[in-house]
């Protein structure tokens, strides 16, 4: 048995020409740095416009890389695209937007073994897309969980397989769609997660379904308290998670340092943070 420290972080949203929401990254990246964990894991949504804009990939990368310990990232809407069939009028992924990001980010599906578990990252976006990508992520995953044998093992991808209802059939932008959510849980069934992470929705939420631990992370960036259509049941507010292994046991603290701030993007951007790429075109944020 061993004792291992991870840390998990979600929705970073760094840019260069809109630097919003870099405080918080700041006072997370030195909290870490203080800390030393033994990883650092990132759920995604690393850059603010990073599927229209190299540049805040770069800057995204730059900043990660700025952080003392072993990190990796799976790539949220905000990187690559949202999911297809697109439901708001937003930038969708492609394969040269999961290009893009592989080359700033590296491989955006992975496996990280730490202590006595193994954590396997996804690029959720790419789910339902009918890309070439989804099919060798596919293999990948397969060939992963037929590796893993017995060992504990989480998986990490940007949004939550379903809000509260595992068996919900309505297309929700806030979690998988159901078609490519039955079509992941066949290939689970071969050796299923015993914990769930995922960012996105900005919520700390940590609930039990059928068996299984689902974890939802808060962004770094902000929340949206003013939003009218809530996702989950958890707490909006600012953070992360800092989690101790010792053998198959997990202790998961939330972190909310004293001098963050909890930004609500819903009280100066009408349209929500969805819109993101054409909110990027003007200089700085306004209602809509």
């Amino acid at each position: 048995m061993s004792d291992c420290r991870l840390v998990l972080i979600s929705d970073t949203h760094l840019s260069r020409t809109h630097p919003l929401f870099f405080y918080n990254w700041a006072i997370t990246r030195d909290w870490i740095a203080a800390e030393q964990p033994d990883l650092v894991l990132s759920l995604g949504d690393v850059s603010l416009n990073g599927a229209e804009s190299d540049d805040d990939l770069a800057f995204a990368r730059a900043e990660y890389d700025r952080l003392p310990v072993p990190w990796a990232a799976v790539p949220g809407n905000h990187d690559v695209g949202n999911n297809r069939p697109d439901l708001r009028g937003e930038t969708v992924v492609e394969a040269e937007r999961v290009a893009r990001y592989r080359r700033h980010f590296g491989p955006d599906r992975w496996r990280h073994d730490l202590g006595d578990w193994s954590f396997v990252g996804i690029n959720g976006l790419l789910l339902g897309s009918g890309l070439a990508e989804e099919a060798e992520q596919a293999a990948f995953l397969a060939d992963t969980l037929a590796a893993l044998g017995p060992r504990p093992w989480a998986l990490l991808l940007h949004k939550p397989l379903f809000l509260e209802d595992p068996a919900a059939s309505v297309l929700h932008q806030g979690c998988v769609f159901p078609e490519p959510r039955a079509a992941l849980e066949a290939i689970l069934a071969a050796n299923p997660p015993r914990l769930v992470v995922s960012g996105h929705n900005h919520e700390r939420w940590r609930h039990r379904i059928d068996g299984r631990d689902h974890l939802w992370c808060p962004a770094t960036a902000f929340v949206s308290v003013t939003d009218a259509s809530p996702r989950g049941a958890g707490e909006k507010q600012t953070g992360f998670y800092d989690i101790r292994l010792s053998g198959e046991a997990l202790e998961i603290a939330a972190i909310r340092p004293d001098s963050f701030v909890s930004i609500d993007v819903g009280s100066w951007l009408k349209s929500g943070i969805g819109h993101y790429a054409a909110f990027c075109r003007s200089p700085y944020p306004r209602a809509e």
